[in-house]
């Protein structure tokens, strides 16, 4: 299991992992959801879940951009490799 730190950008017109925030030390991920009724909530998991192929839950931040989430069954190496491979690319 790893914790991640998130910023999510709601309504936006693309969606996915958009960058890493070094200021503040967070992942940023776009969404195409708006911030209401959990929409965007629903989003960012489902495109982490995609990305990490693994499940995705919010463990803080439900009402906030900035969200901690737990990606089950996933070690820290294995996370960072697939980041490595986006940001590569």
């Amino acid at each position: 299991m790893v914790i991640i730190d998130v910023e999510v950008k709601p309504n936006s017109s693309r969606q996915g992992i958009v960058g890493f925030n070094e200021w503040n030390g967070k992942l940023q991920v776009a969404v195409k959801a708006k911030a209401e009724k959990g929409k965007a909530n629903f989003a960012v998991t489902n495109v982490l879940s995609k990305v990490f192929e693994t499940d995705a839950i919010i463990v803080s931040g439900k009402t906030s951009r900035h969200k901690k989430i737990v990606l089950q069954g996933k070690t820290p190496n294995e996370v960072t490799k697939v980041l490595e491979g986006l940001f590569e690319s």
